[in-house]
């Protein structure tokens, strides 16, 4: 069976706690998993390009802070 790559994760959010308890249960769904964190737009905006990223979440209070995003 070919071998899969891991599944990668890109998480946005100013809380690390949040961040924490979202990169424990996505481990339980997908073992092996890559998860990257950021704390801010700006840096999600750094990040997002450097890898083909199989899911992106972001906190929407960090959007309600940025309307024209």
């Amino acid at each position: 069976m070919p071998q899969r790559e891991p599944v990668a994760i890109l998480l946005i959010n100013e809380v690390a706690e949040e961040i924490k308890l979202v990169t424990l249960s996505f481990r339980g769904f997908f073992p092996g998993c890559r998860v990257e964190a950021v704390y801010s737009l700006e840096e999600a905006l750094q990040w997002a390009p450097r890898a083909p990223w199989h899911f992106i979440l972001i906190d929407d209070r960090l959007l309600a802070q940025r309307p024209h995003l």
